[in-house]
C-alpha cells in the first residue's frame, strides 16, 4: 500500500538482507494498467520503478517451491489518503492554497483515497498471494503480525507503530539485530510542507465519510476502538 512509509521499509530491508527486494504497490493486472495509462496522461517523463517491478512480479507468482517473503505496511485511511493527495498534487495541478486545496483533499479522500485504501489486501493482495489477511488475527497493541501460507510468509506492520518494526523485522527475517528504519519521503519536510499542515489543519470530514473510512473491515481489523475514535475526533473535528 502506497504512502504507508514503505520507503522506509524497503530501504532498511534492502540493507539487512542479502536478496532481491521489491517495491510495489500493485499487483493486480487492471491496476497496473489503470497506473499507466494514468501516468502517460499526466507524465509521460516519469518511469515508476514499482510499476515496471509489479510487472515483473505478475509474472513470477509465488509457488509453493518457490515462496515469498513479503512485508506490507497499512496506514489509516484518511491520512494515507492526504499523503497519497499531496504526493502527486504538484503533477496534477491540485496545490495551491489552503482554501482551495483543503476541499480537493476532502473530497479526493472521499472519492479515491478512503476507497482505495480500505479495499487494497481485496484488491491487489488476496487474488495474486491467496492471503486474507482478515482470517488472521490482529492485535493492534503489538503492532504487527506475521501470517503463514503455503505459498507467503506475510509480515503486516502499521505506519503508527513502526517503532515495533525494528524488532518485527528482525524475528520475521531470522536476524541476530534489529533492522534500523530511517524515515524518507515524508510530506512534512517537503516543499510543500508548510500547505500541508495548514490543510490537515482544516480537513473536515462528514459523518458520512468517517463511516466509510472507520466502519471498514480495514480499519476495524487493524486499529482499536479507542483508536478509531481518536480518528473520528481528530477528522471531524469534533474536539475543536
Amino acid at each position: 500500500m502506497s504512502k504507508t512509509a514503505s520507503s522506509a521499509v524497503v530501504r532498511a530491508v534492502r540493507e539487512a538482507v542479502p536478496m532481491p527486494v521489491y517495491k510495489v504497490h500493485l499487483l493486480s493486472a487492471e491496476s497496473l494498467r489503470r497506473v499507466e495509462a494514468h501516468y502517460r496522461r499526466t507524465d509521460r517523463q516519469a518511469r515508476p520503478r514499482h510499476v515496471f517491478h509489479a510487472a515483473h512480479l505478475l509474472r513470477h507468482l509465488p509457488t509453493a517451491a518457490d515462496p515469498w517473503l513479503v512485508v506490507t505496511v497499512v496506514r489509516e485511511p484518511v491520512m494515507r489518503s492526504a499523503s497519497e493527495f499531496f504526493q502527486s498534487g504538484r503533477r496534477m495541478g491540485r496545490l495551491h492554497d489552503a482554501e482551495s486545496t483543503t476541499p480537493l483533499l476532502e473530497r479526493f479522500a472521499v472519492t479515491q483515497g478512503i476507497p482505495r485504501t480500505i479495499d487494497w489486501f481485496e484488491r491487489e493482495f488476496e487474488p495474486n498471494l491467496g492471503v486474507d489477511v482478515y482470517a488472521q488475527p490482529f492485535d493492534p497493541s503489538l503492532g504487527y503480525a506475521i501470517i503463514e501460507s503455503p505459498v507467503a510468509r506475510v509480515l503486516v506492520l502499521r505506519q503508527e507503530s513502526l517503532d515495533v518494526a525494528p524488532a518485527a523485522l528482525r524475528r520475521f527475517l531470522a536476524l541476530e539485530h534489529d533492522v534500523d528504519i530511517v524515515e524518507e519521503n515524508v510530506g512534512s519536510s517537503k516543499e510543500y510542507s508548510t500547505l500541508y499542515a495548514s490543510v490537515l489543519n482544516g480537513v473536515c470530514l462528514s459523518d458520512a465519510a468517517l463511516d466509510l473510512a472507520y466502519d471498514s473491515r480495514f480499519a476495524r481489523h487493524f486499529y482499536s476502538p479507542v483508536e478509531i475514535d481518536a480518528f473520528r475526533r481528530r477528522w471531524g473535528h469534533d474536539d475543536r
